[in-house]
This record gives structure tokens, C-alpha cells and sequence, in this order.
């Protein structure tokens, strides 16, 4: 049995990997300068979206961030704890969160807006995400890891959901 800490799959190695794009992060950072700061990441569950935000973040300069889940609760007190205007960028993961009256508020105290979103609406759609066995295995290379011979059937059975399938790799090394 491999220990937490040593399984090459466990969240802290995922979630710091750099976002596997067919562009160049600068090229990206350009549109987004191109369209007034103002821009939505767009993919399902698990396709990097997050990934890809916090790689662009600290090239931002002065940001704001706010996570919304799908805790109403947790999203209301998110939006209380904002400052009353945003000079930065707000960088903000889960826009699909957000009611009509919490898209309001947003827009009345942030001018420039980096966001996740698994639909478009709201925002110019900066990038689209797609998810692919093939990126799946491009990440389990990058994790320097063998490829599993059952890559497409993991892919398959998640829905394509690249996070669900790492997270099915890391038990299956903890159960090893």
C-alpha cells in the first residue's frame, strides 16, 4: 500500500501541474488584455478550468479572488466578504454560481473579470476547454507516471471528467 503522501496522484501534485494548452499562456493573457480584462473560462467538470485560472492569476498583477460553490450559504457570505470596489482583476471560480442579483453585484464593483464557467454567458468566452483521453494521458505523463492500459475506458467511465479519473488513479494506488 503506497502512503498518502507518496501517491503521485494525490491533490497537491494534480492541482499545481501547469495547464496543458494549445496556445501559449502569454498568447492567452494577450486576449484577455484584448478584450478589456474581461473573460470566461469555459469547460465541463474537471477539464482544467481552475487549473488554468490559477496559472493566469499571479500574471494579473493586482487580483481579487472569490470561489463560489454550490453552497448558497458559502456564496452568500463569499459576496459579503468582497470590498465594496475591486481595482485588480476578480478572478472567479464558479460564475455559473451566481443568481442574477449576485452577477449585479459583481458587475457593480469589478470592472476587469477573469472567470470559470462550465456554459458561456455573462463574459466574452476567453477559452473554451475540452476534455480528451489523449489530455488525460498527456497529464498522467506530466505527473511522470506510466499510463494505465485501460486510459480509455477511465475516461470513459468518468464522463470525461479528467479530476474524477486522477482522483480514480490516486485509490488506485492507495488500494495497491
Amino acid at each position: 500500500m503506497i502512503a498518502a503522501h507518496e501517491n503521485p496522484f494525490r491533490p497537491e501534485r494534480t492541482d499545481a501541474l501547469a495547464p496543458l494548452l494549445d496556445e501559449s499562456l502569454e498568447d492567452l493573457l494577450t486576449r484577455f488584455a484584448a478584450q478589456d480584462h474581461r473573460g470566461v473560462l469555459v469547460g465541463p467538470h474537471g477539464s482544467g478550468k481552475s487549473t488554468l485560472l490559477r496559472a493566469m492569476a499571479p500574471r494579473l498583477g493586482c487580483i481579487t479572488w472569490l470561489r463560489l460553490r454550490q453552497d448558497p450559504t458559502h456564496n452568500r457570505a463569499a459576496l459579503a466578504e468582497l470590498p465594496g470596489r475591486i481595482d485588480g482583476v476578480l478572478v472567479l471560480d464558479g460564475l455559473e454560481q451566481l443568481g442574477p442579483l449576485g452577477w449585479w453585484r459583481i458587475r457593480r464593483r469589478a470592472r476587469r473579470i477573469l472567470a470559470t464557467s462550465h456554459r458561456p454567458g455573462r463574459l466574452p468566452t476567453l477559452r473554451r476547454q475540452q476534455t480528451s483521453a489523449e489530455l488525460l494521458g498527456r497529464v498522467i505523463d506530466a505527473l511522470g507516471e506510466p499510463r494505465p492500459d485501460d486510459i480509455a475506458e477511465l475516461f470513459a467511465q468518468h464522463h470525461g471528467d479528467v479530476r474524477a479519473c486522477l482522483r480514480a488513479m490516486y485509490d488506485r494506488l492507495a488500494a495497491q
